[in-house]
């Protein structure tokens, strides 16, 4: 298990793939710094890991969010990763744990900077 600190998530840039670094940070407890697609860079004393992308993990993963969060947020997510936000992967999965926390409320958590963030993204779109 790594300390968090510098550990940073590589994934192909896929949806899929998105979800499966989700379901490989709460499968290894691990909550990494940063998700970066092929063309990342990291910064020079990230530790990097490489997120295989396994379509049956990453549906786990989706199919959980109305059960668990809300249909809303489940589509929040499908249109956060849409958009070209900054650093759309860690808005993604920060908004993911906390939802995973709170349930349904964190669609109105606008005070929550990542919560704010994806939302406005998603209406830029």
């Amino acid at each position: 298990m790594f300390d968090g600190a510098t550990l940073v998530y590589r994934y192909d840039g896929s949806f899929e793939g998105l979800m499966s670094c989700v379901f490989a940070s709460y499968e290894e407890k691990e909550i990494p710094l940063d998700i970066l697609p092929p063309e990342g860079q990291p910064g020079l004393f990230d530790t990097l890991k490489t997120i295989e992308t396994d379509p049956q993990k990453a549906q786990r993963v989706y199919d959980s969010i109305p059960i668990k969060i809300s249909l809303e947020a489940q589509e929040l997510v499908r249109l956060g990763f849409l958009t070209c936000a900054p650093q759309k992967e860690r808005l993604i999965f920060l908004f993911l744990r906390l939802g995973y926390k709170v349930g349904g409320n964190v669609m109105g958590m606008l005070t929550d900077e990542h919560v704010n963030a994806l939302q406005k993204a998603v209406q830029n779109l």
